[in-house]
C-alpha cells in the first residue's frame, strides 16, 4: 500500500486523541447523584465517541435537532502554512498546525454530556456548558509536546470558542509543529525514479557499505 506521510501523521494524532482515558460510569454516576450507574456511550472508557478528519461537521447539524453522533467528539484539521523545499527534494511545513475542534452539545442545559436529562449546576445550567473546557483541558494535557508520525513536537498557539451556535458547542486548540513530506523526493519509500541496490557482498570497485544507485531516464 502507498505510504502517506500526510496521513500517518493525521492518523497518529486521531490515536493519540482516541487512546484519552475518561470513565464516563464513574462521571455519570457522579453529576447524576447516582441516578445513573452505566452509559450507553460506545466507548465508556475514554473521552471522545466520534473522532475524524474535519469536514465541517457542526455545519451539517446546523438544521438538525440535537448531533447526529454521541458527544463529545474530536475532529481533526491539519492546516499547512508556507512550504520549503528543501534537500532531495523533501518538502518541509515549518509551520505546520493541526487544528483540533472539539464538539459538545447542550440544548439550554437541558441535555447534558453523555445524555443525562435535566440542569445539574456541576456541569452549568441554562445556556452554559463548562464541560468544553474540561475536554479542552484533557486534549491539552495529552498533546502538548507529542510527536505525531513525520511531525516534530506540538506546542499549542492559538485557542478559541465558537460562541455562534444553538445547542452545539464548539472548541478549537491550535497546535503548531512541523511536518516533512517525503512526496516528490527520491526518500519516498513509494518512488521509482531512484532504484537502490545492496551492495556487493565481495570486495572489489565498491566497498562493502557502498550503495549502488541506478536511476531511471
Amino acid at each position: 500500500m502507498p505510504t502517506s506521510q500526510l496521513i500517518n501523521a493525521i492518523n497518529s494524532l486521531l490515536d493519540k486523541l482516541a487512546a484519552i482515558p475518561f470513565d464516563w460510569n464513574a462521571y455519570m454516576n457522579t453529576i447524576s447523584n447516582g441516578l445513573i450507574t452505566n452509559t450507553d456511550m460506545p466507548s465508556a472508557t475514554t473521552l471522545f465517541q466520534n473522532l475524524a478528519v474535519w469536514n465541517n461537521q457542526p455545519r451539517q447539524w446546523k438544521n438538525k435537532k440535537g448531533m447526529p453522533t454521541t458527544r463529545p467528539c474530536c475532529y481533526v484539521q491539519p492546516v499547512f502554512g508556507k512550504p520549503s523545499k528543501m534537500g532531495l527534494g523533501v518538502t518541509l511545513y515549518p509551520e505546520f498546525i493541526f487544528r483540533i475542534h472539539i464538539i459538545d452539545f447542550q440544548d439550554d442545559g437541558f441535555y447534558e454530556a453523555g445524555g443525562t436529562s435535566g440542569t445539574n449546576e456541576l456541569i452549568g445550567g441554562l445556556d452554559q456548558n463548562l464541560e468544553i473546557y474540561k475536554w479542552r483541558d484533557l486534549v491539552k494535557v495529552q498533546l502538548q509536546l507529542f510527536f505525531p508520525i513525520s511531525c516534530g513536537a506540538l506546542s499549542i498557539c492559538d485557542e478559541k470558542e465558537d460562541t455562534e451556535h444553538e445547542g452545539i458547542y464548539h472548541y478549537i486548540l491550535d497546535f503548531k509543529t512541523s511536518f516533512s513530506d517525503l512526496k516528490g523526493s527520491p526518500l519516498d519509500p513509494d518512488q521509482t525514479t531512484v532504484i537502490y541496490e545492496d551492495p556487493p557482498t565481495e570486495t572489489g570497485q565498491f566497498g562493502l557499505n557502498d550503495t549502488i544507485i541506478m536511476t531511471n531516464d
